[in-house]
């Protein structure tokens, strides 16, 4: 199937949902989600994920602008994403009080 120049697998867009043309449903959204929780960064806990029309859309926070990369790099395959949409936000982690010795 073609969309908007994208060609996509053996798969058609049905509202936020990819039906494929087996006849399994698969939520785009949950499997970006599920990729970004089943790998070792725990800092990825914090992304989260909405999908509609081919455009993902990552919103949450991050430590660093790496991360922030990284979370964008791991949904861009999920079948039926065209465009990914990164609102991630990148907060600092706090730095630690220093201890002043006399």
């Amino acid at each position: 199937m073609q969309l908007g120049g994208v060609l996509y697998r053996g798969a058609e867009i049905v509202g936020g949902w990819v039906k494929w043309l087996v006849g399994r449903k698969v939520d785009v959204a949950a499997e970006a989600e599920r990729r970004l929780r089943c790998r070792p960064w725990l800092a990825l806990d914090e992304v989260f994920c909405a999908y509609r029309g081919g455009v993902l859309l990552l919103h949450g926070t991050v430590t660093s602008r790496s991360l922030r990369r990284l979370a964008e790099a791991l949904v861009y395959r999920v079948d039926g994403v065209v465009l990914v949409e990164n609102h991630i936000e990148v907060v600092p982690p706090p730095v630690p009080a220093r201890k002043v010795h006399r």
